[in-house]
């Protein structure tokens, strides 16, 4: 069936294709979803393509820390032996070794009988010893003097022995500080 309109033109109702006008709004709305869909799709391939970046780094990473945990091992190890040299190190420079630095320092006729630290104070030691005569204990003192290693010297007493004819000494020694 055909329609005529009699109607003068001002009154006629406007002749809209409405089936043209969705035809468009559904092909804009495609091509919208299209781009949305696109764009999406390359975001998503580039988060992919940082995926597996950060995956290859993080094991990467991995070897690192496992490397770094046994250079921890290896580091508690060296400070360790360090610790040891360092406790050796003092030892060395001890009351230890004390002795043999002064029997250094003693003649054939000036005999060590002993020696005592200071239970106060470590740096203080004293001597108790024979020598001949007074010449011999003079030149130990001197000697003791002269030695880097003592602060101060100090004779303290002597005593002459009958028995044996020698001469009973006490000598009072300082340790430098280190």
């Amino acid at each position: 069936m055909v329609r005529i309109n009699l109607l003068p033109l001002d009154e006629q109702r406007p002749d809209i294709p409405y089936a043209r006008v969705a035809i468009f709004f559904v092909a804009v709305f495609m091509v919208l979803a299209g781009c949305i869909y696109v764009a999406e799709e390359l975001s998503l391939m580039m988060l992919r393509s940082e995926q597996a970046t950060v995956q290859a780094r993080y094991e990467e990473l991995v070897l690192v820390r496992q490397a770094m945990e046994t250079a921890g091992g290896k580091q508690k190890r060296i400070d360790a032996k360090q610790m040891l040299v360092k406790s050796v190190e003092k030892s060395r420079n001890g009351l230890y070794n004390l002795l043999p630095r002064v029997a250094v320092l003693f003649t054939d006729k000036v005999w060590l009988n002993e020696t005592r630290v200071n239970k106060e104070n470590s740096h203080l030691i004293t001597l108790l010893g024979e020598a001949v005569d007074y010449t011999e204990l003079a030149a130990l003192v001197s000697r003791l003097e002269a030695d880097p290693l003592f602060s101060s010297v100090l004779l303290k007493s002597t005593e002459g022995d009958t028995k044996t004819g020698t001469l009973k000494f006490v000598v009072d020694l300082k340790l430098k500080e280190m």
